[in-house]
């Protein structure tokens, strides 16, 4: 949508509340519920000073279009301080798993998180947002981090016989074709919680299900093996949340909607068929 357009809605919408509201009650739909500050009110062609309540700290700064030349270094040295994080970290593990301390951090990018917390917390979690990290721990001085093997050029080669080589690796939603009772999804390089899933085959989501889930259906599966919790499938390929999110859907841990939106009810399951794929 271009500016143009925008700005034409704009005062379309204003317009339209300017009908239906007046004097306090306009003030109160502009002020408090559009957010609008006074100055913008009255640049607006608005006259309702008499109603005007003192601003808000976060209407003003909405308001204000000053940049802090402080404020974008910081998102600077956070910026870099990730990305040699999960450079170095990716490029060096060969397990997944890569300690940094916080001085070889501040030698390398020149931040120290020692003593910021607040700093600590804010690289913390933008390394969760890094499709690269699957799990972080930071500790009094040093960031622990797994890394998806994925991204991990010097990664272990896989033991022989114990997963299939990378490119026949299959899906989850292959593996689905057979039925599975009392299975247990684990994640290969994260360790989570597996809730018990009762029954889970092809046919166990509704097409609604199949869309939201679909990046752990695409998982890839590492193998299938009797484990501490039973039948166990491990996977990588997938955020472990996300993974450990599937099972407590499956095993109901989830609103009522959410189950019913997801998850066919059993009547509704139809007999087997090679042909149905999901």
């Amino acid at each position: 949508m271009h500016e143009k357009r925008k700005e034409a809605l704009l005062y379309k919408a204003l317009e339209y509340i300017s009908h239906v509201e007046s004097g306090d009650s306009l003030y109160d739909c502009l002020h408090n519920f559009v957010g609008m500050t006074n100055a913008e009110i009255e640049e607006a062609g608005y006259e309702l000073q008499q109603y005007y309540q003192p601003e808000q700290a976060a209407q003003l700064a909405a308001a204000n279009d000053k940049r802090y030349i402080s404020l974008e270094e910081l998102e600077r040295q956070a910026r870099t301080a990730v990305e040699f994080i999960v450079m170095d970290g990716a490029a060096n593990t060969s397990s997944g798993n890569w300690i940094l301390s916080f001085d070889e951090l501040k030698k390398q990018t020149g931040l120290d998180l020692s003593d910021k917390p607040f700093f600590r917390q804010l690289i913390g979690t933008m390394l969760c947002e890094r499709p690269e990290v699957a799990d972080l721990h930071i500790d009094t001085d040093c960031l622990d981090v797994v890394y998806y093997l994925d991204y991990c050029p010097n990664r272990e080669p896989e033991q022989a016989g114990d997963t299939e080589p990378e490119a026949g690796k299959q899906t989850l939603r292959e593996l689905l074709h057979a039925r599975w009772e009392d299975i247990h999804l684990l994640h290969r390089d994260v360790e989570i919680e597996p809730a018990t899933i009762v029954e889970l085959d092809q046919n166990t989501l509704t097409d609604a299900g199949k869309e939201a889930w679909a990046d752990v259906l695409d998982a890839k599966v590492c193998r299938v093996y009797q484990g501490a919790y039973g039948l166990q499938v491990e996977l990588d390929g997938i955020n472990p949340s996300r993974l450990q999110g599937f099972s407590e859907m499956l095993a109901g841990y989830c609103s009522a909607e959410n189950y019913k939106k997801w998850v066919v009810e059993p009547e509704e399951i139809p007999a087997l068929s090679p042909q149905m794929k999901l």
